[in-house]
């Protein structure tokens, strides 16, 4: 098997370990885990190789990221809005994700 580390990883189905984490961590019903996808980059995290994990809404992708987001175009203040975890696998395994949806007015 060869990774392309190069490349930027195309949005995916949410997988098992995130989608306990979201259950588990931040309440996320079946019916949102169904409609989220993720992205993923490698990365740095206080100088230790991660895996860096941004969990979106596609549906909220403005159209200036064409058919397949970049995980950098969801930094974008425009496709921002559609980003709602993010967070990071590091080497041993764990994940560690915080809540990115906006918050309700009131």
């Amino acid at each position: 098997m060869s990774l392309m580390f190069w490349k930027d990883s195309r949005p995916q189905s949410v997988t098992p370990a995130i989608s306990r984490y979201l259950v588990a961590e931040f309440g996320v019903g079946p019916e949102l885990l169904s409609k989220l996808r993720v992205l993923e980059k490698n990365g740095k995290f206080s100088n230790r190789k991660v895996r860096m994990v941004r969990v979106f809404d596609p549906e909220l992708v403005g159209a200036g990221a064409g058919p397949s987001p970049k995980y950098d175009d969801l930094g974008v203040t425009a496709n921002g809005n559609a980003l709602r975890f993010e967070g990071r696998f590091e080497k041993d395994g764990s994940l560690y994700l915080g809540d990115r949806r906006p918050k309700a007015a009131g």
